[in-house]
């Protein structure tokens, strides 16, 4: 969260201290800088987050995000909420998916009891800036074992060969007339490099646990949408409880917008306020 009280900020400025006494102009000025604040904060979500910027922005399952400017006489507050943001913005260390994947209520339960659902996975369009969720196809991983341009070029591509996958209800080539499933034609393992294909060790509550290696590329399985050149691409992959080193988190930095959109707004304080005294001595 982000807080502005004016009483703290005016200095030593008499035409700013003969403006405290009117609150409208106190209020306008605040809003003017709230507004500010929310234009820095959009922005540099904008260049520090790509396919987790929407969950940040606003929040996951309706809950939580950026929420709106609260002026209150001479204060004003602009607070990032939900648990996902919040971990997004500050950081966190490694932790568990299972829960908090298998406890909102849409995982199914296996004949063994073991909790388990279907994570869609989206693919975005190469080029494109992946704030929907889901990373540009041409876009290298963290850890990914190419390069940035070997990625680009793998990317394009993966985009084409899922832009010719059939949809669903189009007739099968060579089938004798089968058609597609629900989800259409699927892109085959094997095009793209295992992304993590070594296990590793993360510590979560203190207790040291080995995530085992990715069972496949992250463009297996791959379909496209309902209609020819319509629709996203996307991938689906099972967590379960039955699978616990599986879906370890590494952990997050954090981006850290808040202290830097406060460092922003506090040095244009005087000047929105000036600004605003000027505009009502008119």
């Amino acid at each position: 969260m982000i807080e502005i009280d004016i009483r703290e900020k005016v200095g030593f400025n008499p035409d700013i201290l003969l403006m405290l006494e009117d609150e409208s102009v106190i209020q306008g000025a605040l809003s003017d800088i709230m507004a500010q604040a929310r234009a820095k904060w959009l922005k540099l979500a904008g260049e520090r987050l790509h396919s987790t910027q929407q969950a940040y922005l606003q929040g996951t399952n309706g809950v939580g995000g950026l929420g709106a400017a609260r002026v209150y006489k001479r204060t004003a507050s602009l607070s990032l909420t939900g648990v996902f943001p919040n971990m997004l913005e500050n950081g966190a260390s490694a932790f568990d998916m299972h829960e908090g994947m298998l406890g909102s209520g849409k995982a199914k339960v296996s004949k063994d009891g073991n909790r388990y659902r279907a994570i869609p996975m989206r693919q975005q369009t190469p080029g494109t800036v992946g704030v929907g969720g889901g990373k540009p196809m041409d876009r290298a991983y963290a850890g990914h074992p190419m390069g940035e341009k070997a990625a680009a070029k793998l990317g394009r591509k993966i985009h084409k060969k899922s832009m010719e996958l059939g949809r669903p209800g189009e007739t099968i080539p060579n089938s004798d007339g089968k058609k597609y499933g629900k989800y259409g034609e699927r892109l085959k393992a094997g095009l793209a490099p295992i992304l993590r294909a070594h296990e590793d060790k993360v510590t979560i509550g203190g207790v040291e646990r080995v995530r085992t290696p990715h069972a496949t590329d992250i463009f297996a399985g791959m379909h496209h949408g309902t209609r020819k050149n319509h629709g996203q691409h996307q991938t689906f992959r099972i967590i379960s409880d039955a699978e616990p080193d599986k879906w370890l988190h590494p952990g997050l930095p954090g981006v850290h917008i808040a202290d830097d959109v406060q460092r922003h707004i506090e040095k244009h304080v005087e000047n929105a306020l000036l600004l605003r005294l000027g505009l009502d001595l008119k």
